[in-house]
């Protein structure tokens, strides 16, 4: 269990710089979300997990962020706690209300959790997630 994740932001300072423009397909070449590394999508049932086999070594205790609308995985976000008092866990599953891939254009995406719990403690509501790239892979 790896502690050293350089590569994985927490919850309150996550960006998402790569491309999710499109549903990963079973037998396409794609980039790992994470190091960016082409891999070959095999086949799934479920949720597309677009990650190279090194990086889900590395990486599986991390929370994953699944957009609801799509059922695609987005991102992957430490453990731990958030700023508004949210403790995500290990391996916990958090949802988005929309991405690029089912809402083409999309700017920014909310995590459906953290909103719902600012909401319930009294915190100000606003923890959103910039989906949207620009060709280059930078932000918009």
């Amino acid at each position: 269990m790896a502690e050293n994740w350089s590569g994985i932001a927490n919850a309150d300072n996550l960006y998402l710089f790569y491309d999710t423009s499109k549903r990963p397909k079973p037998g396409e070449i794609v980039p790992c979300l994470l190091c960016s590394k082409p891999l070959m999508m095999l086949r799934y049932e479920g949720t597309p997990d677009q990650v190279c086999p090194e990086c889900w070594e590395t990486y599986d205790e991390c929370a994953r962020v699944i957009c609801m609308q799509c059922q695609v995985v987005v991102a992957r976000v430490k453990p731990g706690v958030t700023d508004t008092g949210y403790h995500i866990r290990r391996r916990s599953v958090l949802h988005l209300d929309k991405c690029n891939v089912c809402a083409t254009g999309t700017e920014q995406s909310t995590i459906i959790e953290l909103d719902q719990w600012a909401t319930a403690v009294g915190r100000k509501s606003g923890i959103w997630v910039p989906v949207g790239i620009d060709l280059k892979g930078k932000r918009q």
